[in-house]
């Protein structure tokens, strides 16, 4: 199978040369970026995805490894749109970078679509104004609550299961959860850590029959939050099993009293089982499935995870910017007019929703969103949704 791929090496300066060089074919070029390829779920699913869908539409793809730097991302656009890329997919390195990358898009009059990291304002809430600022841009990603909120429910359920409040490790009868952050700053990360708080605290407000060591019911009251944060400071991939084993190790030794983890990722949560300082009595749940999770949920010692559907998104990244695309060569071959473009676009906006309503992908239309239900994943139901 032939692989329509043109990587930009290094990051250098395009030229007309180096394109000739690289080879390509008569369809569309599409330049997509990655935050950081150092990032085992970048590497391993998002990259393979992208693969998968140049063949299928005929793209050939430039691409660019950010190594979580702004600037290289930035650059990488501007070479992008310099040899005349007709679609962008960006991962951006951080979510507050969006507005500069949309504005290159927009004067560009390119159809741009954001994955995985959603475009964020200075105080990491959804950026509405950039998100509007240009009627060809889009995001594909998550409701990144449910995530955390899925993370919750696994812990619960499993609190359920210890009618002999074996859960209370330390029995001093509170609910000790630790939440590993990842990158700050990352909307989805961000809410997946305040939504499995959150939601746990609901769900011990409501009925139910868990106790402490002591006999005690516990309510959302018992529950203590901490977090580990810092991970960017000493990795160069910010959701690095090493540097979340680090913090972890830290933590333990300065605090003592977890009974439940909530990683944002699998990678994480596989470094945290690695340290002498984790106890496999330590409910432990990531977010991913990576390959390392996967692993880790099958032989036990990961309690669950959360599936982030890498490959249904990228599917909608590709679906979406190859019609986008398609309707820039109908515009252009017709009237030209913004007003026909517009109707157009908004037409196969429709189209994708259509397509996947049914397939457990939402339109969020406030913040020009499609966002792919995650699955909660545990020995048990594993094998269905994992290959």
């Amino acid at each position: 199978m032939k692989k329509n791929l043109m990587t930009v090496c290094l990051l250098g300066t395009l030229t007309a040369s180096a394109l000739t060089s690289c080879g390509g074919n008569d369809g569309k070029l599409v330049g997509i970026t990655y935050y950081n390829m150092g990032d085992n779920n970048m590497k391993t699913y998002w990259q393979p995805t992208y693969e998968e869908q140049a063949d299928k539409y005929g793209w050939t793809i430039m691409d660019v490894d950010g190594a979580s730097q702004t600037d290289k991302i930035l650059k990488g656009v501007q070479d992008f749109i310099a040899a005349g890329v007709e679609g962008l997919a960006i991962n951006l390195n951080k979510p507050t970078d969006g507005a500069v990358i949309m504005e290159l898009a927009k004067e560009a009059e390119l159809p741009i679509v954001f994955w995985n990291k959603e475009i964020a304002d200075s105080q990491g809430n959804p950026d509405k104004a950039t998100m509007d600022s240009w009627f060809r841009g889009y995001f594909v990603g998550t409701d990144a609550k449910q995530a955390g909120m899925m993370q919750a429910e696994q812990y619960f359920e499993y609190m359920e299961t210890k009618a002999d409040g074996s859960w209370d490790l330390d029995a001093d009868g509170k609910v000790n959860v630790l939440t590993v952050l990842g990158e700050e700053g990352h909307v989805e990360a961000e809410a997946r850590s305040k939504y499995s708080v959150s939601h746990l605290v609901e769900l011990l407000n409501g009925e139910h029959e868990i106790k402490n060591k002591e006999g005690v019911k516990v309510t959302g009251a018992d529950v203590v939050a901490q977090e580990i944060t810092g991970i960017n400071d000493t990795s160069a991939a910010p959701w690095d099993l090493t540097a979340a084993a680090k913090h972890f190790s830290n933590y333990i030794n300065d605090n003592g009293k977890v009974d439940v983890i909530f990683s944002n990722n699998d990678d994480m949560a596989v470094g945290i089982l690695g340290t002498s300082e984790y106890k496999s009595t330590m409910a432990i749940y990531g977010v991913d499935c990576s390959s390392a999770g996967i692993a880790a949920v099958k032989d036990g010692t990961l309690y669950g995870s959360v599936l982030n559907d890498s490959s249904k998104q990228g599917t909608v990244v590709a679906d979406l910017l190859n019609r986008l695309m398609l309707n820039t060569d109908t515009n252009k071959a017709n009237s030209g007019d913004v007003a026909a473009l517009k109707e157009l676009d908004a037409k196969s906006l429709q189209e994708v929703i259509d397509e996947y309503k049914n397939k457990g992908v939402t339109y969020d239309s406030e913040y020009k969103a499609f966002r792919v239900d995650y699955v909660k994943i545990n020995k048990d139901n594993i094998d269905q949704y994992v290959k």
